[in-house]
């Protein structure tokens, strides 16, 4: 939605009853989609906050594709094709691979160390609680109905995040229970069950690499499969060096 499109919605949602909304900054896409604004139009709102969680990425951070002429952009294209429905909009860096990349490693030598994890259990314990730590701030500075408690309670018990930012059918499903219970609303647990069936975003779920799963999440089913994920370690590794080497100044993003 363009920030036109934004502000001609506005216009028709003056004096709704209710309005859903998540924090927007003023500087969101250059401006213009600030949720405040739209919140003070509608007669009674609620809000609930960006649901993200590197917990299971800990080492994962934005892959920001630079302005490229047309010819390079097609070839981004033909790379990410095998591995639709991977977007660009979905790339993340593994700063692992990226690190391994610049050091020359092999593509086996990649695989190897990716599984066994270059970063230590502290590093992880850290990740961990710094993205814990950022929702609960964000829950708390704009009044938001909270999730941070139940991802913290649950993180290793049920696959919660297939990125660090599309949540899984699960914690959508708790999510809008706990926007019906602020509203009074009845609660039916077989309209929860077809959200959890549905799982809107799992279309693309980021490979989690073997000690983090072996360390931590045993207790989630098939999380040792690694066919479970949109791509294995060597086609992840694979997708990323061919990202490096066609866009070298991806690497310093």
């Amino acid at each position: 939605m363009t920030s036109k499109e934004y502000n001609k919605l506005s216009l028709n949602i003056k004096d709704i009853d209710l309005l859903i909304t998540q924090p927007v900054s003023s500087q969101f896409r250059g401006g213009g989609f600030e949720s405040n604004y739209l919140s003070n139009l509608a007669k009674f709102s609620i809000g609930f906050p960006s649901l993200q969680f590197y917990g299971y990425f800990p080492s994962l951070s934005r892959f920001k594709l630079p302005r490229l002429p047309l010819n390079k952009s097609e070839e981004v294209t033909t790379v990410l094709l095998p591995y639709a429905p991977l977007k660009r909009d979905s790339l993340y860096h593994y700063n692992e691979i990226r690190l391994m990349y610049l050091q020359k490693c092999s593509t086996a030598v990649m695989c190897q160390k990716l599984d066994e994890g270059l970063s230590d259990h502290n590093t992880f314990d850290k990740s961990l609680l710094h993205t814990l730590n950022h929702l609960k701030q964000k829950e708390s500075e704009f009044n938001l109905v909270p999730i941070s408690d139940y991802i913290q309670n649950n993180w290793q018990i049920k696959h919660l995040f297939y990125t660090p930012r599309h949540p899984s059918g699960h914690v959508m499903a708790e999510l809008v229970k706990r926007i019906c219970v602020q509203l009074k609303l009845n609660v039916r647990e077989e309209e929860l069950s077809k959200i959890r069936f549905k799982d809107h975003f799992s279309s693309v779920k980021l490979y989690i690499p073997a000690w983090i799963r072996n360390e931590y999440l045993g207790g989630i089913p098939r999380m040792n499969d690694e066919n479970l994920f949109s791509m294995t370690a060597a086609d992840t590794i694979s997708l990323y060096t061919q990202l490096y080497r066609l866009i070298p100044s991806a690497l310093d993003t």
